[in-house]
């Protein structure tokens, strides 16, 4: 489908654009950054809009179920069980490991397996590819078998919606709230791409400004936690979800389309970010553990606390270096994990791509 009036590789390259700027926002909130509570306003529905923006309608749900259990599934899965299991061999190494300790890590390998659950420690941010799964299956199964109609998109849009606004207002275990919350922006994406002519007509530099600004005054006055269902209005948080997402695009449509050194410039490094967010999106909360031990390294504290303790110190400008390292570290951890036999093996188990 033809999105502008240029190729589907345009398309793509603002796509990949707007990703790029998403997962920057997502390492700025996560290092603290000043004022990041702006970007938690919007940063996990803008991700869900451009996944939904991307759903293809063609094909059976058998093949669609294939491609996101290879794509989404099993890195979720994979990385979740490799690291629970390698963070019981310095117990079983120091004779620690205790039958209650392997229970537990049962347990949570279970509630991996269900999407349900994640190693918090290590891999915090790698629940987005379960819930991105949950979602966007469910969101196909609705496609397929919901009977073909005049208004059987608005229908399945609608039936997203109940449950977002629904879980808005009830907050489930295991933190699945926010996974029926975020799949309205989903079918919200898909909904914006069948209408995409009408809304590409709407990034203009002044429905740019005045969305920004709109952005900016909502934010001084509500607060969002996803993770734990919690708004100060849960009004301004759509609204907010909504007008960030739009901002995001917006912007990646003047870089794309921008031709000066500095648009070329953060056109391909943010291009590169976005095609490659999976690997900071797994990796983020790992390298951020070196940026910790080289702190603890400073002030003379044992660096294997970095290992042991979840512990940021992302004050006095530290959070430029927690977000540059989560990007640049995570990329070029998840190329070296792509080389040579170890790589091969990875591709065929379909934990990197």
């Amino acid at each position: 489908m033809e999105l502008t009036s240029g190729s589907a590789k345009k398309r793509l390259d603002w796509i990949d654009v707007a990703k790029g700027l998403g997962i920057l926002m997502v390492l700025y909130g996560h290092s603290y950054g000043p004022h990041n509570r702006y970007i938690y306003l919007f940063h996990m529905p803008l991700f869900f809009l451009l996944s939904g923006f991307l759903y293809n309608p063609r094909g059976s749900f058998r093949d669609f179920l294939i491609r996101k259990v290879k794509s989404l599934y099993i890195p979720f899965v994979g990385w979740n069980i490799l690291i629970l299991i390698g963070r019981l061999i310095p117990k079983l190494m120091r004779g620690n490991l205790t039958s209650g300790i392997i229970l537990s890590t049962l347990k949570k390998i279970g509630g991996v397996l269900l999407t349900l659950d994640k190693d918090g420690d290590y891999l915090g941010a790698i629940w987005f590819l379960g819930a991105l799964f949950t979602v966007s299956v469910a969101y196909k199964f609705l496609d397929v078998f919901i009977e073909e109609g005049a208004y059987k998109r608005l229908f399945i849009t609608a039936l997203c919606f109940i449950a977002g606004i629904s879980a808005l207002y009830i907050t489930l275990p295991y933190k699945q709230s926010r996974v029926l919350i975020l799949s309205m922006f989903y079918a919200l994406g898909y909904l914006v791409r069948l209408h995409w002519e009408e809304f590409w007509k709407c990034f203009t530099w002044a429905a740019g400004a005045v969305a920004l600004i709109l952005l900016a005054w909502i934010g001084m006055t509500t607060r969002a936690d996803l993770g734990n269902n919690e708004y100060t209005s849960l009004l301004l948080f759509f609204f907010a979800a909504c007008l960030g997402s739009f901002v995001t695009v917006w912007l990646a449509r003047m870089i794309d389309s921008g031709k000066s050194k500095l648009c070329v410039y953060g056109k391909r490094c943010l291009s590169w970010w976005g095609r490659n967010s999976m690997d900071i999106l797994i990796w983020q909360f790992v390298m951020f553990r070196l940026v910790a031990a080289f702190q603890f390294w400073m002030e003379g504290e044992p660096v294997r606390r970095a290992l042991k303790e979840r512990i940021y110190i992302t004050s006095g400008g530290w959070w430029i270096t927690y977000t540059a390292v989560g990007i640049l570290a995570s990329l070029l951890w998840g190329w070296l994990l792509r080389q040579g036999f170890w790589g091969k093996l990875l591709k065929k188990i379909y934990l990197v791509r």
